[in-house]
C-alpha cells in the first residue's frame, strides 16, 4: 500500500509504492528544478545564483502576466491548519502565493520572473534585486510601487523598492533594475496649510531644496506641535509605512 507522503519503505514493491498524487508531486518538483512547468513559458535559463529570492504564485488576476510584470500578493493558495498533515503538509512542502491585479497603494507585491498565464502557477521575485518593467512618472523618482496593471510598476516618491538603474526619459514600459525594500525614508518639504498637533497634512515635496517636478505631495501625521503654513519640514517613513513629521521650521 502506498504511503500517504509518497515515500518508499525498504523492501516495498515498487508497483504499489507510489500513489498518483505522490508521483505527480514528484514530477511538479522536478519541473520546478528544471524550469519546465506545464502551462508556463519560462524565460531563458540563468546560470549561477540569482540576485533575487523567488517563490511560486498562482495568477488569480484574470489577466496573463508578462515576464517582469507585477502581481499583488493576496494570500496563500493552500493555508496551513491547526492539524498536521493535509493542508499543513502541503504548505510545509511547497508554499504557493496567490496573486491578484495590483492597485495603487498596495504595499505587498511581487515581480513575475517568467510569464504566468491566468490560473497558472509560476515563479515570482519577492526579495533581492530584479529586473522590472516600469512606468516612469518623473525622472527624479527613486522608488517604485504597484500601479493599476499587471504589466508594470510605477515610479513614486513613496514606493516599496529602490531603483538601482532605469532607462532615461519618462513613459510606460521602461526597463529598470530594482531592489526590494525602501529602507528608512526622509523627505524635505513645505506645509500646504497650518498643521495642528495630532493632525495630518499634505506636505509639498522639495527634494534637494527644489520643488518636485511635477509637483508631488505626501500626507504625514504631526505628533509634536502646531506648525504654520508654508513652513519647511522634514518627514520620515516608519517601518509600518506611515509618514510622520520629525522636524519643522520655527
Amino acid at each position: 500500500m502506498a504511503r500517504s507522503d509518497g515515500r518508499v519503505e525498504a523492501g516495498q514493491n515498487l508497483k504499489t509504492a507510489f500513489s498518483a498524487h505522490a508521483w505527480n508531486r514528484a514530477q511538479d518538483a522536478a519541473d520546478i528544478v528544471l524550469g519546465a512547468r506545464g502551462g508556463v513559458q519560462g524565460g531563458p535559463q540563468q546560470a549561477g545564483p540569482l540576485p533575487y529570492t523567488w517563490c511560486l504564485a498562482k495568477n488569480d488576476s484574470g489577466s496573463d502576466v508578462p515576464r517582469w510584470g507585477v502581481l499583488a500578493i493576496t494570500g496563500m493558495e493552500i493555508e496551513p491548519t491547526s492539524e498536521a498533515g493535509g493542508a499543513t503538509a502541503e504548505f510545509e512542502r511547497l508554499p504557493v502565493l496567490t496573486g491578484g491585479t495590483p492597485s495603487e497603494g498596495d504595499a505587498s507585491w511581487c515581480v513575475a520572473v517568467e510569464p504566468i498565464a491566468v490560473g497558472k502557477i509560476g515563479r515570482v521575485a519577492v526579495a533581492g534585486v530584479v529586473q522590472a518593467k516600469v512606468d516612469i512618472k518623473s525622472e527624479d523618482d527613486e522608488l517604485v510601487a504597484a500601479g493599476d496593471s499587471v504589466d508594470e510598476l510605477i515610479t513614486s516618491p513613496d514606493g516599496q523598492a529602490v531603483i538601482i538603474w532605469k532607462e532615461e526619459g519618462v513613459g510606460s514600459q521602461k526597463w529598470a533594475l530594482i531592489r526590494f525594500g525602501s529602507g528608512s525614508r526622509v523627505m524635505l518639504g513645505k506645509t500646504t496649510s497650518s498643521w495642528a498637533k495630532t493632525g495630518t497634512n499634505e506636505v509639498q515635496l522639495w527634494p534637494g531644496g527644489v520643488l518636485a517636478n511635477p509637483e508631488k505631495r505626501q500626507t504625514a501625521r504631526n505628533v509634536f506641535a502646531n506648525v504654520g503654513s508654508n513652513k519647511w519640514v522634514i518627514i520620515a517613513k516608519e517601518s509600518r509605512g506611515d509618514w510622520y513629521l520629525i522636524a519643522a521650521e520655527c
